[in-house]
């Protein structure tokens, strides 16, 4: 059925390299050793306790992610406009035509409108550096992929309650997937950007007929299980040796009978996004800060949490069961 990868965890704990020793995370102490493993009932509660106590892991990780991803400082600075033109224009269409009719004949209500309608606004004109910066932020098509691969490694191993060398356990999952890493974040990237301007434009056209509100909702659909697969793809690259068309196929399939877990990771994912929007709210600065320092990496942990119990249940567990079976078959036969 499937072959599974081999893990990295004692090869780098036995290398024992500087950024190693210093990337280097147990549960810490405090945690009773007779404790039963979160990993064997990984309920609501038991999120938590493993969210705290690997919350030094998740930080890292999230730094990671965000400098691996470092195309995306081009597009920050893109958008910052600090390289951009800034002039004011009219607010209102009507203005040109108000200064025509004032220019012929002056009246007390052409003199009125001109003075509510002149009301100036300040335009940002995009320069030649903005639009270079916006070229070299599409490089993130190439990072991705491998990025969010070591990041998953992580993340699936602190799930499994495995103790985890950030440094190495990062740089050996993007080493040892890095051609179906490549492949699918490109992939992953193109869907993305195309289920993204679907969604924006059905969106904006949602009032204009019943068939675009259709569009709309079929596109959030698509969305939401695409939300799926690709936590499940991931997963399952740094977990198993499977061909793309596998990849996608398992990340169908469970998105679809998992219901229950996925449900809840769609949930959690909201409410970590909501309570980001919230903050930024409240507090722009605090608010810009927590996707680079903690968010990303918060849904990245609940995605793991919520699917590596349905890709154990549903393909770990078989494989193992199937190789009992197929053991102890021949154990019979042998005894015949």
């Amino acid at each position: 059925m499937a072959f599974f990868r081999n893990d990295n965890n004692e090869e780098n704990e036995k290398s024992g390299s500087f950024f190693s020793r210093i990337f280097r995370r147990g549960d810490g102490p405090g945690v009773d050793p007779d404790e039963p493993p979160i990993t064997d009932n990984p309920n609501f509660v038991n999120f938590f306790k493993l969210y705290l106590r690997k919350f030094n892991n998740i930080v890292l990780s999230n730094l990671l992610f965000v400098f691996g991803n470092f195309p995306i400082i081009f597009l920050l600075l893109g958008l910052s406009g600090f390289f951009s033109g800034h002039t004011t224009a009219p607010t209102y269409t009507v203005f040109p035509n108000l200064s025509v009719i004032v220019s012929h004949k002056l009246t007390p209500a052409s003199a009125a409108l001109y003075g509510t309608y002149s009301m100036q606004t300040q335009v940002t004109v995009l320069s030649v550096t903005d639009y270079v910066m916006f070229a070299l932020s599409l490089l993130t098509v190439f990072t991705l992929g491998p990025v969010m691969t070591g990041v998953t490694y992580i993340h699936r191993n602190l799930v499994r309650g495995e103790h985890v060398f950030i440094w190495g356990d990062f740089f050996a999952a993007v080493k040892k997937n890095f051609r179906q890493a490549m492949i699918y974040g490109v992939i992953d990237f193109i869907i993305i950007a195309i289920l993204s301007y679907d969604l924006f434009f059905f969106r904006m056209n949602t009032g204009g007929s019943f068939f675009t509100s259709v569009l709309f909702f079929a596109i959030l659909f698509l969305v939401i299980i695409y939300f799926f697969i690709r936590t499940y793809i991931y997963t399952m690259i740094v977990t198993f040796d499977l061909k793309m068309i596998k990849l996608f196929k398992n990340g169908l399939i469970m998105s679809v009978v998992g219901v229950k877990r996925n449900l809840a990771y769609l949930l959690g994912a909201a409410a970590v996004i909501l309570l980001n929007y919230g903050i930024l709210v409240l507090y722009f600065p605090l608010g810009i800060i927590l996707p680079f320092t903690i968010t990303i990496s918060t849904l990245i942990f609940i995605g793991e949490y919520c699917v590596f119990p349905n890709i154990k249940r549903f393909m770990i567990d078989p494989y193992y069961e199937s190789l009992e079976n197929d053991a102890g078959e021949t154990k019979e036969e042998n005894e015949e």
